[in-house]
Parts: structure tokens; C-alpha cells; sequence
């Protein structure tokens, strides 16, 4: 199996004094299921210069995800941690699929803007019918406080919502591509989306 980079979240644990890297058991199962073989990157490595060049080396990655949870600007360490990544991945043409907060730091990576926006969070948005057929799930889950209303440049919409909010885009020469939901945090993954991932690392 290929080797996948996941990025992971960040938890402060005030009575302990640790800051803890951590991630959904359902985005490793998720990604097993894309028949890759998941590779957590820690956040730390990029204090110290030369560390995340030798980490990436030593693990040789296909490709990254960039996951969820936390907003931008919340863990400056995270911020950089995925920036790098993505530097790095986009100079040597290798895939990059972002997940919520992952589609936004790639929106962001490429001057676009994002807009605080209620009746996105714990809510189920409906897909139409012939987005559905390219291999998105009918319905997807909303858990974040910001959307994506216009493009970067280069960038074309795969899912856009009534309320005219970007689900899903990708580049248009680059290998990137993203959604806003957490495909992870369905009960049963859709077949139909994880076969579409699959075939984006291919």
C-alpha cells in the first residue's frame, strides 16, 4: 500500500502541560478503506529546522490529506506544519486532498477568502442529483463556522450548496482537490466517494 501523510489536530492539556497530536480513529479507517496506508504527521517537527524534511524522507509519502478540527490561527504550529506539507507536495506534483479545515487552509494557500456563515454546523445539506452521479454522496454532514463562497483562481467547483457556499473544489492542473464535510464521520462511508478519492491518490 501507498504511503498517505495525515495531518492531525492539536489538544492542550492545561493539567499536564502537554500538547497533544491526535485523530479521529474513523479518518484511520476512512483511509484504510482508500487501501493506503495512513502516516500521522506530528506538529512539532517544524520547530526544529530539518526535522519534517527528514520525517518525510524517511516515510515517502504518495500523497497528504489535510484534515479537520481547529480553526486557522488557533495553533500557529499546525498552520505551519501544513503549510510546509503543502509546499512541499504541491513542488513535487504529489496528491493533496484537504477535509473542512484542510479545504480551507488550501483555499487560503491560495489568496481565497473565507466568511463566517450560520446553518453550517451540525446540520445535513442535500446533493443534487447530478453532482451525485460524479461520485459524491447525496447527502454530506456540516460541521464548520466558515465558507468558501468564491474561487481561487484556478480552481473549479465540484459541489456548491443552494445557499451558493463551495463544498468542493479542485485545481485545475495541480493534483488537489477538497470538501468541506468530514466523509470520516459517516456511520457507513459512502462507496461511491471513497472509490472517487481512490481513484484521485491513483
Amino acid at each position: 500500500m501507498k504511503n498517505i501523510f495525515i495531518t492531525q489536530r492539536i489538544i492542550h492539556i492545561k493539567k499536564y502541560r502537554e500538547m497533544r497530536d491526535c485523530i479521529d480513529q474513523n479518518m484511520i479507517s476512512w483511509v484504510v478503506n482508500l487501501n493506503m496506508n495512513p502516516i500521522l504527521v506530528p506538529n512539532n517537527l517544524i520547530k526544529k529546522k530539518g526535522e519534517l524534511d527528514k520525517f518525510i524522507r524517511n516515510n515517502k509519502p504518495h500523497g497528504l490529506i489535510l484534515t479537520g478540527g481547529d480553526d486557522i490561527g488557533k495553533f500557529l504550529i499546525r498552520d505551519k506544519t501544513e503549510n510546509y506539507l503543502l509546499n512541499f507536495f504541491i513542488s513535487k506534483n504529489k496528491p493533496i486532498f484537504g477535509i473542512c479545515r484542510g479545504m480551507q487552509i488550501i483555499n487560503k494557500k491560495f489568496n481565497g477568502n473565507l466568511f463566517k456563515q450560520k446553518g453550517h454546523v451540525a446540520v445535513r445539506h442535500k446533493i443534487d442529483n447530478q453532482t451525485v452521479k460524479k461520485g459524491f454522496p447525496k447527502y454530506i454532514n456540516s460541521y464548520h463556522n466558515y465558507v468558501i463562497r468564491s474561487l481561487p483562481q484556478n480552481f473549479i467547483s465540484l459541489v456548491t450548496l443552494e445557499d451558493q457556499s463551495i463544498e468542493s473544489f479542485r485545481h485545475k492542473k495541480m493534483r488537489i482537490e477538497a470538501c468541506m464535510w468530514h466523509p470520516e464521520r459517516e456511520k457507513n462511508f459512502s462507496k461511491t466517494f471513497v472509490k472517487r478519492v481512490k481513484n484521485f491518490f491513483e
